[in-house]
């Protein structure tokens, strides 16, 4: 799929980066030889930003303070690549000797960047590309930036917070922490306050006026401190941990505000506030989870295929970006945040098209099983388990698990399936060749008995709308092309909802019955036309008929045909009456108004039989 769309609560997540890349693309179409042209998923695809992907994964990404640039790491080989927004599109990419831990943006822009690499590096990088290169004792962790004093703090494995004045191009004295090891940093602003949070959940706070420590404490109950972030009033921080828990703090109590348990108990990679609907979010490897701050009421939950490294929200706004371990750079936006930034408010018009077509991508990984579905599997032992999720009168059922069950049932399925899969690829490319239709039947498979009563509705009406209509209208049209809906005329479902066709199909069975007892009444006899008596007695008479046994015999017929349609009835009559009373091919002349004439070898003369008008009154 180009994209998918998942909802949560009534509240939609688009995910723009569900496809694959273009150089992806170019690949499978060489490997099977054929043209993009024809390819609706890539005709389909969403690129927000050209080339946003790593040859093998993301680890950081971050927006520039003036909304004009995007930085994004990755791997292999490690590299930076920055992307300008008002073009859509990469700047520049540069390469970094190895792997990048974190980095932060000194500036506005692009044109002053630090980055902390895992071989104890620290890389200066100005506007042309690398400025200067240093190392420090221990492999770095996390760091973050004093804008005031132009002081950088690199947390490390160790219990030393190093610091390092980038106005005089110096190392200063570290700060020593109770913690074994300094996982994250964090500066407040509004309160010139530094925060660490190490192993054993300690969480130091730090007078960056006096450059003394002011206040500890032991966090989400002494696990490993992982992700740390401060809301805008600098009063409000939240706190992550390895075991998955996150636990909201203020300043001015000594005890938690809100605690929120992550479902899958992995550590905390990133965490944050969104001023502008009083939520916040974080997120662990599998999950995005954004939820309400003072109640801590889920807003939404975002799983994506990918594990996630990182994520950085635009502006305040909707648009989510997402470091992951996936070739692309994984772009989310979920328009009940708030609006698409300035430099793609397009994405507003693209979400409303979106949801005029039909998706049904949100369950393409599910199959959806009622309890006699599970009971023919013998799986109902299933029910109230992780294998199947609640929805609607049924469940829901991976489809690698339901089709391992399905094998098991019946091992000779997956060879149907395949046959019918073949069976549809090659009816895709037949419809692509010209073929002569009809275009009152309209040239339909399926169902094709509804399609005439459509046809005759629409050569009887003249004014209103055409019902041959519904064959075009998208939300019918598989009616009449697939194949699992034909209507079983036959089925007691069908005729009990029909019975006129009930009715119909019981007088065609009497009419049957009718014809099928005549021939045993003359079976003793060898020629199977009733009349073959009267022929030859008319013969011995001089070829003249007796027209009043011809009445009698048909009056016959006409008692034992009573719950016959007249129509049936006067069709019947006529063929017989051709039959046994036509002229024969060496027959004589006969007269066209009762007149007979002399009966040949192979007919009988219509001797003084009634009028054609008079027989049938």
């Amino acid at each position: 799929m180009s994209y998918t769309i998942s909802e949560l609560n009534g509240v939609k997540v688009y995910n723009l980066s569900a496809s694959k890349t273009t150089n992806q693309f170019i690949e499978d179409a060489s490997k099977n030889k054929k043209s993009l042209r024809y390819n609706k998923e890539y005709r389909r695809r969403i690129e927000l930003i050209q080339d946003f992907d790593f040859p093998v994964a993301s680890s950081r990404v971050k927006v520039t303070p003036d909304q004009k640039y995007i930085i994004a790491t990755g791997v292999y080989a490690p590299s930076v690549k920055i992307y300008e927004t008002s073009e859509l599109s990469m700047k520049c990419m540069r390469g970094i000797d190895s792997e990048v831990v974190n980095f932060c943006i000194l500036g506005n822009d692009y044109s002053k960047l630090v980055f902390a690499c895992q071989d104890r590096t620290l890389e200066f990088h100005a506007q042309y590309g690398r400025h200067y290169k240093t190392r420090i004792p221990k492999p770095p962790r996390d760091l973050c930036y004093h804008p005031y004093t132009c002081d950088l703090f690199v947390s490390a494995s160790s219990n030393e917070i190093y610091r390092m004045s980038l106005d005089e191009g110096k190392f200063l004295s570290p700060f020593e922490s109770d913690a074994a090891g300094v996982n994250v940093v964090r500066y407040n602003s509004y309160l010139n306050l530094l925060h660490s949070g190490g192993e054993e959940g300690i969480i130091e706070t730090w007078d960056y006026r006096e450059r003394n420590k002011i206040n500890k404490i032991i966090a989400n109950d002494g696990s490993d401190i992982t992700a740390m972030n401060h809301d805008s009033s600098g009063y409000i921080f939240a706190v992550g941990s390895a075991n998955g828990l996150v636990r909201l703090y203020d300043l001015r109590y000594s005890s938690h505000t809100l605690e929120v348990q992550h479902p899958y108990r992995d550590p905390i990679k990133a965490i944050g506030f969104h001023e502008d609907t009083k939520s916040m979010w974080s997120a662990d490897r599998r999950m995005l989870k954004i939820y309400n701050k003072t109640t801590g009421k889920v807003f939404t939950n975002v799983e994506p295929k990918a594990e996630i490294n990182d994520v950085e929200f635009c502006s305040g706004g909707g648009l989510i970006l997402l470091a992951n371990e996936d070739v692309r750079v994984g772009t989310l936006f979920i328009p009940e945040l708030g609006p698409a930034p300035t430099w793609c408010n397009f994405m507003e018009n693209i979400t409303e098209e979106l949801e005029e077509e039909a998706n049904a991508t949100v369950y393409d990984e599910y199959k959806f099983l009622t309890a006699e579905d599970l009971e023919k599997l013998n799986s109902s032992h299933l029910i109230g388990g992780k294998f199947l999720k609640r929805y609607m009168h049924g469940y829901l059922m991976k489809m690698k698990m339901y089709n391992k069950l399905r094998e098991v049932q019946d091992p000779f399925a997956y060879e149907e399936y395949r046959k019918k899969q073949i069976e549809k690829k090659l009816e895709e490319q037949r419809s692509n060749r010209i073929i002569m239709v009809d275009k009152k039947k309209g040239g339909k498979k399926v169902n094709q008995t509804l399609v005439d009563e459509l046809t005759k509705k629409a050569e009887k009406k003249k004014a209103g709308p055409n019902p041959l209509d519904i064959l075009k209208d998208a939300r019918f049209k598989r009616m009449f092309e697939d194949e699992e809906l034909k209507v079983d005329q036959n089925s007691e479902a069908y005729l009990a909802r029909n019975p006129k066709r009930s009715n119909k199909k019981k007088q065609d069975s009497d009419f049957d019955s009718v014809d099928e007892d005549e021939p045993k009444q003359q079976a003793t006899k060898k020629p199977t036309n009733p009349f073959r008596e009267e022929e030859s007695s008319a013969e011995e008479d001089g070829g003249k008929g007796n027209g009043d046994n011809e009445d009698d015999y048909y009056l016959d017929i006409v008692e034992k045909r009573k719950r016959i349609s007249k129509t049936d009835y006067e069709s019947k009559i006529q063929a017989d009456k051709n039959k046994s009373f036509g002229g024969g091919r060496r027959g004589g002349r006969g007269g066209s108004r009762g007149r007979g004439g002399r009966g040949g070898s192979r007919g009988r003369g219509g001797s003084g039989g009634p009028r054609k008008d008079r027989f049938f009154k």
